[in-house]
């Protein structure tokens, strides 16, 4: 374990030489998880958990201030929805203004699928806002969450905006959707001593061998990746 660990570092250090970085200085290549220089290792790690999902008819679907995996990854999907975070609650077209913890103001029972990837970290009242997203599902509906884990650093463009609150194990994620009347259909863990010092560093898949991205380790956990199924009654 220790040898892996010290053969990822070199690569890593040798790759920050290359771009005239030390890797032990304390000098990043990006502070936005990657995402100025390619693709951010956990979007990678998200597409990865779409890609061996068992499929299934999405219907009416949601998803949070874009439609990128509902465009990437739909299977026959008949509408969808954008949902966009606003004090102001408005519903019109295919677009909804509102805010997922202002619970008695959001659309009761109208989506089959809902897509919510990395939101509920920046939520402080994240269970309030799975209510809200229980509440919009409809009976036996289905949905993707997505939460940072312990070893993913800050973000700054969130914390100075709406803030940055909590990370999450896979075992914090299982008991707070258990509770909330989700039946936890599939769970995975990504993450391992190369991706989380690649993600800490500011490197994008661009930049790394993406060979070393798996297998996943659980004392490292980058992103936690849930398919959950709504239970109809507490």
């Amino acid at each position: 374990m220790l040898t892996t660990i010290k053969n990822n570092l070199l690569f890593l250090k040798k790759k920050f030489l290359k771009q005239k970085r030390n890797i032990f200085y304390n000098k990043f290549l990006s502070n936005d998880y990657g995402d100025s220089r390619g693709t951010p290792i956990t979007r990678f790690y998200i597409q990865h958990f779409f890609l061996n999902l068992n499929h299934f008819d999405w219907g009416n679907c949601l998803e949070f201030e874009d439609n990128r995996y509902i465009d990437h990854f739909g299977k026959n999907v008949t509408k969808y929805n954008t949902f966009k975070f606003s004090n102001e609650y408005n519903d019109k077209d295919n677009l909804i203004f509102g805010d997922l913890t202002k619970i008695s103001l959001l659309p009761k029972e109208r989506f089959d699928f809902i897509v919510c990837t990395n939101v509920l970290n920046f939520i402080f009242d994240f269970e309030s806002a799975i209510k809200g997203i229980y509440k919009m599902l409809k009976k036996d509906g289905k949905c993707i969450i997505t939460v940072d884990g312990p070893s993913s650093h800050i973000s700054r463009y969130d914390m100075d905006r709406w803030g940055d609150y909590w990370r999450f194990t896979n075992l914090s994620a299982k008991k707070v959707f258990e509770r909330s009347n989700f039946k936890i259909e599939q769970s995975t863990v990504y993450g391992n001593p190369y991706a989380c010092s690649a993600q800490l560093n500011g490197f994008s898949i661009q930049d790394i061998d993406q060979s070393k991205l798996f297998p996943s380790d659980k004392d490292y956990q980058l992103l936690i990746a849930l398919y959950l199924t709504k239970k109809y009654s507490f």
